[in-house]
């Protein structure tokens, strides 16, 4: 996957000169004036294959915005979810790894309570392991 963006931020200084009574010159500090992020936020769907033994089963939506550090942050609201890195795909790659770990957590938890039970169940409308997936059966946990 090919992400296109444009630089962080961009940085101008100016400096004042100051002439005060009796003609004598003084300079101040320069001001730097810090334009906005030049990064658009951008949504894309993942579906399919997103790790060797995962896949999804439904399409997810997942937004990569620019936060005001540099950084970027993607993330989804279904399961409140998200991800950071230096770059749009490392935010995205990062935002995998959280999912399957979230995945893995609820699923652990699941035969411990009926919240958890839902929960993995919502999860498991949109993500699977592969190993799972058997001939076209799949395992309720």
């Amino acid at each position: 996957m090919t992400l296109v963006f444009a630089p962080t931020a961009t940085a101008s200084s100016s400096v004042e000169r100051l002439v005060l009574s009796g003609g004598t010159e003084r300079q101040r500090a320069p001001r730097y004036h810090f334009s906005a992020p030049s990064f658009s936020p951008i949504q894309l769907t993942l579906f399919g294959k997103i790790a060797p033994a995962w896949q999804f089963r439904q399409p997810l939506l997942v937004t990569i915005e620019q936060d005001t550090d540099g950084s970027f942050l993607a993330s989804e609201v279904l399961f409140a979810t998200y991800g950071v890195g230096q770059t749009p795909r490392d935010a995205l790659m990062d935002f995998v790894i959280a999912l399957l770990d979230y995945y893995e957590i609820v699923a652990a938890h699941a035969r411990q309570d009926e919240y958890s039970c839902r929960l993995l169940r919502r999860l498991q409308e949109y993500l699977y392991p592969i190993e799972d997936d058997q001939a076209g059966h799949v395992t309720q946990a």
